[in-house]
């Protein structure tokens, strides 16, 4: 199974915490540009809302611009703690049981974290990336972390 790679993820992420979408019934398709910018026939990610359950199902999609059968990756909102969950899921169509990445909306700030996740499903403590949106322009700003949990744009 492909799975999407991290940049992919950060922008899923991202569209599900500053873009409120209304959606029934219908599909949020994910289109790659070429160098021109013309965006592809086909789309490559088609994420599915299940409002049932709160999740969203991200799946990757064929040459043909069919959505696989079973997701690569579930995405799950925990409204009690104010987090969401990005979990793989195997070529079986099985969830993980550990969530691979832990997002959290700041109230400070109203940046986004995003935290990586270890083997025995322990949130680390300084966050891989975050996502801010600058309130003046509404410029979306993408952030790797360094080592000691800072913006590298704070650092230089």
């Amino acid at each position: 199974m492909n799975h999407l790679s991290k940049i992919h993820m950060y922008f899923l992420v991202f569209l599900l915490f500053f873009i409120n979408v209304q959606i029934i019934c219908q599909d949020i398709e994910i289109y790659k540009t070429n160098y021109l910018g013309l965006k592809s026939i086909t789309p490559s990610i088609i994420i599915d809302d299940d409002s049932f359950t709160n999740s969203y199902k991200v799946y990757s999609v064929n040459q043909y611009g069919l959505k696989n059968i079973s997701p690569d990756e579930i995405i799950e909102s925990d409204k009690f703690n104010g987090i969401w969950c990005v979990y793989r899921v195997s070529d079986f169509g099985l969830k993980d049981i550990f969530p691979e990445q832990v997002a959290e909306e700041s109230s400070i700030d109203r940046a986004i974290k995003i935290y990586d996740v270890n083997s025995l499903g322990l949130k680390d403590i300084i966050p891989s990336v975050v996502i801010e949106k600058d309130n003046v322009n509404g410029d979306i700003k993408l952030y790797n972390v360094n080592d000691f949990g800072l913006n590298p744009s704070l650092t230089e």
